[in-house]
């Protein structure tokens, strides 16, 4: 069961920028880009990359892996060139001002 933390405010995420924040024991990156938000594990699955220090495409909704290029839909998880292989997401949204993440 997931549980809603309070991890900021929304002006504290730089627009088509990214922050790492704890919630619980877990570290996940949240981007923004305008008044939307995406949140994800802060580690990549396959080279344990930050998430939060790779290249962010707002345009297209992407993130790519600081260490070894792989690209990943936010709002999906997926991996851009293999959708089978995933990066947890987590629900995300700003409610009077705090950005709230489920973990």
């Amino acid at each position: 069961m997931s549980k809603d933390y309070i991890v900021g405010r929304i002006e504290d995420i730089p627009d088509k920028g990214a922050v790492a924040v704890k919630a619980g024991r877990q570290v996940i990156a949240v981007f923004r880009s305008g008044e939307s938000l995406y949140a994800v594990h802060n580690t990549c699955p396959h080279k344990g990359g930050l998430m939060c220090e790779g290249e962010f495409d707002p345009e297209r909704g992407l993130v790519r892996c600081p260490l070894h290029f792989w690209s990943w839909q936010l709002d999906r998880g997926e991996l851009e060139t293999d959708p089978r292989q995933m990066i947890r997401t987590y629900p995300v949204k700003v409610v009077d001002g705090e950005v709230v993440l489920s973990a």
